[in-house]
């Protein structure tokens, strides 16, 4: 197989986008105004938070400050957060961590439970912010403000040995790419494929492995 790397940019497990990693931290997404249940049980963190919320809407620092409470959305598990020898750990929360000491804070994880998103989480008022190594896409951007980038990957195109030797964006044309559902990778090809006026054909589908 060959590979046809590109430069990408997450936003700290933020979002941003070089095709890189972006991280979304508090009030890098803000909740939006959505009526909702006055109380829901938020699934356990690490076996460590349990705790029933009546949810706040329209929160910004001032109020996040006046409660002395900031709650992280992420995901457990390594490695955003996870619970180490009765510590709380992982990166995710470990930024998370550092913003609530510069502000006088107190931490609370919130981790989604089956059938739950990070985003329907925050947009119902249970999470002050979402943080979980998201790389920026135009998709992402239309759920909330992101953070600037603090890590950096690349991204590639995989082809079979049969395509031959391509050394440039350009030799893409003609080619038809597959791509998981709401990658950012298709933003990425769409712009490569607009900005070159190459032939290239995106198709979105789920990976498939084969004996």
């Amino acid at each position: 197989m060959k590979t046809i790397a590109t430069k990408h940019t997450c936003a700290g497990r933020s979002l941003a986008r070089r095709a890189g990693i972006v991280a979304v931290l508090s009030l890098a997404v803000a909740g939006c105004q959505q009526p909702v249940d006055d109380a829901r049980t938020l699934p356990a963190a690490g076996d460590v938070v349990k705790r029933v919320w009546t949810p706040q809407l329209n929160r910004d620092l001032s109020n996040i400050q006046a409660e002395g409470v900031l709650r992280i959305i992420t995901f457990p598990g390594p490695p955003s957060y996870l619970v180490l020898n009765g510590e709380e750990t992982g990166f995710e929360y470990e930024l998370a961590a550092i913003f609530a000491r510069e502000w006088n804070l107190r931490l609370e994880v919130v981790t989604p439970g089956p059938g739950e998103g990070p985003f329907t989480l925050l947009n119902e008022g249970r999470g002050d912010l979402v943080s979980g190594g998201f790389t920026a896409s135009n998709d992402l951007k239309r759920r909330g403000d992101l953070t600037r980038a603090y890590a950096h990957t690349r991204e590639h195109v995989v082809l079979n040995a049969s395509a031959g030797e391509m050394t440039s964006l350009d030799d893409l044309n003609g080619l038809v790419i597959h791509v998981q559902p709401r990658s950012p990778m298709v933003d990425l090809l769409r712009k490569i494929r607009d900005e070159r006026g190459l032939e290239l054909r995106i198709v979105t589908a789920r990976p498939r492995w084969s004996e």
